[in-house]
Order: C-alpha cells, then structure tokens, then sequence
C-alpha cells in the first residue's frame, strides 16, 4: 500500500458527487400565497401602472401598456388564479419574456431571488377537475429562517399559453 493512499481522508478517496444544480427564481407573493418564476425569464420588475383596457376580454387580462415603444398585454395573476382583485401602493408588475414576446404579469410583491437545488422540486399533484395545475412546473419547499413556505413554481410558457387575449 502506499503512503499516499492512507495519508489522504476517505472523502478524498471516495468519488466526488457531482455538484448540484441550482435553478434561480423570483419569489412573488399573490395574497398568502409564494411562487416563483425562473429569474432567466424575468425582463424587469416595475410598479404597477394601470394599462389601457381592452373592451370584451377576459377579466384577467387588464389590458395593454406602453413601454419604451413596445405595446405590452397586461395580466393580473391574482383573477387568474381565482383570487379578489385588489392592487395597493406594494403592487407591482413583473415583465417576462415569452416566445411571443414580452407580457406583464401583475402580482402582490416581489419577494427575493432564491436559489433552489434542483432535485428539492417535486412535481405538482393532480388535484383534480376544479384545480388547474397545469401552469406549475413543481412545488418546493424554502426555509426563510426559522419558517418553512411551500412555493408553488410557474412554467411561464404554460401559463402564457392558458391566458389569452380575447
């Protein structure tokens, strides 16, 4: 045997594991509730403004805005997701980058960008027909000090392509 080998700690002798993956995400709250959104997707985050309405959409559709010469629609997760309407002095609107192009997507508050291992997400259950999940691309749990939040993790292309303009 060689000396080398016995003068080095088992941790060195064992394969390493390779290092896990940790996915970015923006944490925005809608009433009690945390979710996340892929912080790669996110454009910018500004204080919400109201857009121009579109007559006969959808309720949650809240209209178009103007920025920077590019006319953008305007969508209030919080009717979207069977929640009162309500907007006060904390709301804000979250522009994302979809493949159509930029939307904005009007939210409570924005919380914090959180790192998350990859393999802490877990898949969404099926809840049944009266809950629509099929806009989350997973759940996970985020200890914030000495408290634990579930944060329910939206895809923004499948939820994009649940929202519409008419």
């Amino acid at each position: 045997m060689s000396d080398l080998s016995l003068s080095r700690p088992d941790s060195l002798l064992m394969p390493s594991r390779p290092p896990a993956q940790e996915l970015r995400f923006l944490s925005f709250t809608l009433g009690a509730e945390t979710y996340g959104i892929p912080i790669r997707e996110v454009r910018e985050v500004r204080l919400f403004e109201r857009p121009t309405p579109l007559a006969q959409s959808q309720p949650w559709l809240l209209g178009l805005l103007e920025l920077r010469g590019e006319v953008l629609p305007v969508f209030d997760l919080r009717l979207r997701f069977g929640l009162p309407a309500g907007q006060d002095e904390h709301t804000v609107c979250v522009l994302v980058q979809a493949p159509a192009g930029c939307v904005g997507l009007v939210v409570d508050t924005v919380s914090d960008v959180l790192e998350l291992e990859a393999e802490c997400i877990r898949p969404a259950p099926a809840l049944g027909a009266g809950v629509d999940t099929r806009h989350l691309a997973g759940l996970c749990s985020w200890r914030d000090g000495a408290q634990e939040r579930l944060i329910a993790l939206i895809d923004i292309p499948r939820l994009l392509a649940g929202l519409s303009l008419h």
